[in-house]
């Protein structure tokens, strides 16, 4: 990669830069054409970073060659892409939809009938099994993964376990949707993806190169909200007049048709 990084200019050629520059691109066609590419798109990053880890985790493990680990890690990566795309979609759909309405539920729940935190502070025991799974990540991600489990202890037990029964419930309907319904399920999932990627990615190279725009960025939550949800309406357009998959086929069919019945 680096040969083809040195022909771009010297302020671009940092990683940074280009993971941002590349996921606000994957963020555009998954914006406009995702009910089409998102099945190989998906297919290639899975079998990108499954080839990635293994080549950094698999030999570590087993007496295997890095180059042959990254293969493997390719095609297992492209064959789940492939074959479990729908199981995946739908599982990604039903997580997020069970954050979101657990994450509402507690919302509403602490500004209209506040509770009294937790008083116990839950030490993570490092000999557990969720103490080593913990453990085994690098250090940036275990902080993260440890304030997430202390921020989970210091709510109210019945809160909790209210707001898991909402979890499973919309996961449980989000997965029976996604399958019922694959085509209308990336339809929509490739159009929020995309507009969030696209926005992280662009705010992102905004804040970095073009600092003096960013007061331009509106900073009300209603402007916000109301600017993402017209851009995922754009998206949802664009995807189904242009690239929903057999829509162009069935107008030429159509124009075939109608150019049959014409009298000659």
């Amino acid at each position: 990669m680096q040969p083809f990084a040195n022909i771009l200019p010297q302020e671009l050629q940092s990683a940074p830069v280009l993971v941002t520059g590349f996921i606000a691109l994957l963020g555009l066609i998954l914006w406009t054409a995702g009910v089409k590419v998102a099945k190989p798109l998906a297919a290639s990053l899975f079998g990108a970073a499954l080839a990635a880890a293994a080549a950094c985790y698999l030999p570590a493990m087993i007496s295997i060659d890095p180059l042959l680990a990254s293969f493997i890690g390719l095609a297992l990566g492209l064959l789940i892409g492939i074959m479990a795309f729908r199981a995946v979609q739908g599982l990604i759909l039903a997580g997020c939809l069970a954050f979101l309405a657990a994450g509402t539920f507690y919302h509403w729940q602490v500004t209209s009938h506040p509770q009294a935190p937790s008083k116990t502070v839950t030490v993570l025991d490092p000999h557990s099994t969720l103490g080593r799974v913990v453990e085994s990540l690098p250090a940036n991600i275990q902080i993260t993964a440890k304030v997430l489990i202390a921020r989970w202890d210091a709510i109210p037990v019945s809160l909790r376990q209210s707001m898991i029964v909402i979890a499973a419930g919309v996961a449980i309907l989000a997965i029976f949707v996604s399958w019922l319904l694959p085509k209308f399920t990336t339809w929509f999932m490739s159009a929020v993806g995309g507009t969030g990627l696209i926005l992280w990615g662009g705010l992102a190279l905004l804040a970095a190169y073009l600092p003096q725009y960013e007061h331009l960025v509106p900073q009300d939550a209603v402007t916000r909200i109301a600017m993402v949800l017209c851009m995922v309406g754009i998206g949802l357009a664009v995807q189904y007049f242009y690239f929903w998959p057999g829509r162009r086929e069935k107008k030429e069919r159509a124009k075939d048709h109608v150019g049959e019945a014409a009298p000659a």
